[in-house]
């Protein structure tokens, strides 16, 4: 009965977490997906880590972010379609915001 009542928690608490990144933008002040992040679930507002930089990005399928860098999301932007582990190895620099849509 332990066991039971344990394995049904641990999917309560992984199910949420392998759904937010299936779903949305996740976006990550370190590179290879590290450091604090935020996620965008499409809705096209203009986002940015909690330090204000953005190193990583991780895409749900379907998924496009427009990058900036500039704060909010001031200047021309960078589409990116694809996960970048790294924003500085993969387009030369990291972003400072970004907007995503499905």
């Amino acid at each position: 009965m332990q066991l039971a009542k344990f394995l049904s928690l641990a999917v309560v608490a992984i199910a949420p977490a392998l759904a937010v990144s299936t779903t949305d933008a996740l976006l990550y002040s370190l590179d290879l997906y590290r450091g604090t992040f935020i996620h965008s679930d499409g809705d096209a507002s203009c986002i940015t880590t909690p330090e204000g930089i953005i190193h990583s990005v991780e895409l749900a399928p379907g998924m496009t972010c427009n990058l900036y860098f500039q704060p909010s999301c001031g200047g021309d932007p960078f589409p990116l379609k694809l996960d970048s582990p790294s924003l500085v190895r993969d387009i030369g620099s990291a972003a400072l915001s970004a907007r995503c849509r499905k």
